[in-house]
């Protein structure tokens, strides 16, 4: 009972938390491309704004939202992995969390200018799972939490 309840907390904790930087993620992201179109209009001038194309500015935001959550993953797992024992359960907590990630994040792009909004959510699932997977299977003494007292994903 008690190694059931601690898994279910810490997938609980690991989503909630992977769904909220998600979540501030793409909002970035959106900020990013708004600014980069502005800066791309004062240095071309509204004349010559639309030389560049649109799939550029989305790419910046793809790009932003794939390395940002790689390393967002990566010590999400670290963490994870020095609190919690036993690979099945880490494997299982960061596949049940990138789906719940991905499904948020459709939700979100659905409302956007995406022009495929589904396939536009396969750079994410990647991203998040080789952050997760290579902070899952790192040694101990390279885990970047190490040392720490930080137990956030065990129930004591």
């Amino acid at each position: 009972m008690r190694k059931s309840s601690s898994f279910f907390y810490a997938l609980s904790l690991y989503t909630l938390i992977s769904v909220f930087f998600t979540a501030a993620q793409y909002l970035l992201a959106g900020a990013l491309i708004y600014f980069l179109f502005q800066f791309v209009n004062l240095s071309l001038g509204p004349d010559r704004l639309y030389l560049v194309k649109a799939s550029a500015y989305d790419s910046a935001g793809f790009a932003f939202l794939t390395v940002t959550n790689t390393i967002l993953q990566y010590y999400l797992a670290s963490l994870l992995a020095r609190n919690l024992k036993g690979r099945t359960a880490l494997f299982g907590i960061l596949l049940l969390s990138a789906a719940v990630a991905d499904i948020f994040f459709l939700k979100l792009s659905a409302r956007s200018s995406f022009g495929s909004y589904t396939f536009a959510s396969f750079p994410l699932i990647v991203s998040y799972l080789l952050g997760g997977v290579m902070g899952l299977l790192q040694k101990e003494e390279e885990n970047p939490f190490h040392n720490s007292r930080l137990n956030l994903f065990r129930i004591d």
